[in-house]
């Protein structure tokens, strides 16, 4: 059945096409997963596990990468799209034939074209060898010693895979690898969406944060705590990389409390955040990224309050200030509506020249045409969207990290084994590394406070993980107990690469002025000694 799925993935043009067929899959990979942990084999369990999540997304991230990473001639991309359409023709036929000598009359031409395919895919793989690997080299899953090499000290990756009956989970550290399942049922898919709705709600009342609290400790016993009782006794895992699944997509893990908790505004409340720096992410598959190219800005910031705008947003005091504040903080160069500069324009321009890139803005979400998700930009006193579908076109080839403070950035429409079409996945397609994104709604100040605590961290030298945890650390401590309820910080979370920030690209180039001067200086005092030993033989 994973052929015959492969064969189909293969044969499909449409994503919409891809995504339902990620859906018809789901229990075929279910069983298959089930069936290779009673076996024995957990290799085979977590090949299975990835060979149905974000397909769709990972192969559009290898085609870019292969594209835009080695140079391939024009006329061999043209070729190699026009022979696999005519075997997806022909293929096509093959599947709508009505009767059995016309199927074998259309199977010949496809196997004529399929040949001819696979002639030219060898011709690739012998003249471009690099671009072969990265565009046809099976996607199977990591080896697990490959998995756990390529974890932080100190970390665990947890990832789900969400099925029709069964949970599983697969949890690796550097020493052990576990696999733990349990059948899923009807409540306890409620009690997660009713905690992921509750958390969503702006101003919490009493009432809805004690239920946050029973569901969030509910959630966190059947998610995390079989793992943690295993690898976690001495307290050593401080990191945790979570690969999501179905509704888990939704879920920011740092509000699950380790322990019952009848008050969330509480310092002792035993968030999840509290023990461990959490980062997300869409596979255990690891791309080798081509050469990143250096950047024209080390960070770009465009704020937007919609002072004067004709719309029915709500204006934001902040946005521009904010922009304004990191920029002081990080350099680089920032683009502001008030200086009539921040306009869609000018971000398609020069977003993709920035290595670091911050968006404090209003985000649209439209959850039945996830291509329609925007961000709002303005010109003058109208809007301009800027729709997902526009950033899917776009390449930041420069960025290493980008914020995305508007509202729902990490939500929209759920597609089963592929995850959330959300404004985030748009930005990751376009091939941003890291991405600090919103599951829902944020509060101004508070997730300001948020944003200038995670940068100051990030300057410090901190992976995006633990800079991330420390912002939010530093938030919960802060007077005011009303800011503790989950529902005002737990919207911001990371996806994507770990590491800490480079220097960037005007970095680089104070380095290189301060090395130049100090070779000049370097110069000046050889010559300048050479001078004096001659002068003082020629006196002698």
């Amino acid at each position: 059945m994973d052929t015959l799925v492969s064969q189909l993935r293969f044969s499909l043009r449409e994503d919409g096409s891809k995504f339902s067929l990620a859906k018809q899959a789901l229990p075929i990979y279910e069983n298959a997963i089930y069936t290779a942990l009673l076996l024995g084999d957990t290799i085979a369990a977590l090949d299975f596990c990835e060979r149905n999540k974000a397909i769709v997304l990972r192969q559009a991230l290898v085609d870019q990468q292969a594209k835009h990473s080695v140079g391939i001639p024009a006329q061999h991309l043209k070729k190699e799209a026009a022979l696999r359409s005519r075997l997806l023709y022909w293929q096509k036929k093959v599947i709508e034939a009505s009767d059995e000598v016309q199927r074998g009359i259309w199977q010949d031409s496809s196997a004529q074209a399929k040949a001819h395919f696979e002639r030219f895919v060898r011709f690739l793989e012998k003249q471009h060898p690099q671009y072969h690997y990265l565009k046809y080299a099976q996607v199977r899953a990591p080896s697990i010693a490959a998995v756990q090499q390529s974890l932080p000290d100190s970390s665990l990756c947890l990832e789900y895979f969400f099925g029709q009956e069964q949970l599983f989970l697969f949890a690796w550290s550097k020493e052990e690898c576990r696999v733990f399942f349990q059948r899923v049922t009807p409540a306890f898919s409620d009690s997660l969406s009713s905690l992921i709705h509750l958390l969503r709600q702006p101003t919490p009342d009493a009432p809805t944060l004690r239920k946050v609290a029973s569901l969030s400790y509910l959630a966190y016993q059947t998610l995390i705590a079989p793992a943690a009782l295993t690898f976690n006794q001495q307290g050593q895992i401080r990191r945790l990389r979570i690969i999501p699944d179905g509704l888990l997509h939704y879920l920011p893990f740092d509000v699950l409390l380790e322990a019952p908790s009848d008050d969330l505004k509480s310092n002792n409340a035993a968030y999840l955040i509290k023990k461990y720096a959490i980062s997300y992410g869409i596979s255990n598959q690891t791309l080798k990224n081509g050469r990143q190219a250096r950047a024209n800005f080390a960070f770009g910031g465009f704020g937007i309050t919609y002072a004067g705008v004709e719309t029915r947003l709500a204006q934001l005091p902040l946005a521009e200030k904010q922009v304004l504040a990191l920029q002081k903080m990080m350099g680089g160069r920032v683009w502001v509506h008030s200086e009539a500069a921040a306009d869609k324009q000018v971000f398609m321009r020069q977003a993709p020249q920035c290595q670091i890139l911050h968006l404090s803005m209003h985000g649209l979400i439209n959850e039945q045409e996830p291509a329609k998700s925007a961000l709002v930009f303005a010109k003058g006193k109208q809007i301009q969207p800027l729709s997902a579908l526009e950033i899917y076109n776009l390449h930041f080839k420069n960025n290493e990290l980008t914020v995305l403070g508007a509202c729902n950035t990490g939500n929209g429409q759920l597609q089963q084994g592929e995850g959330v079409m959300s404004l985030s996945r748009a930005f990751t397609y376009a091939g941003c590394k890291s991405l600090v994104m919103s599951l829902w709604s944020l509060e101004d100040v508070y997730a300001d406070e948020l944003i200038q605590g995670f940068y100051r961290e990030l300057k410090k030298g901190r992976p995006k993980d633990i800079a991330l945890q420390q912002a939010k650390l530093q938030y919960l401590a802060l007077e005011g107990s009303e800011r503790r309820a989950p529902n005002y910080w737990g919207a911001l979370v990371l996806s994507g690469a770990l590491e800490p920030l480079k220097a960037g690209a005007q970095d680089w180039v104070l380095y290189l002025v301060g090395l130049l001067l100090i070779l000049i200086g370097l110069g000046a005092l050889f010559f300048r000694a050479k001078i004096k030993k001659l002068f003082q033989a020629q006196g002698h």
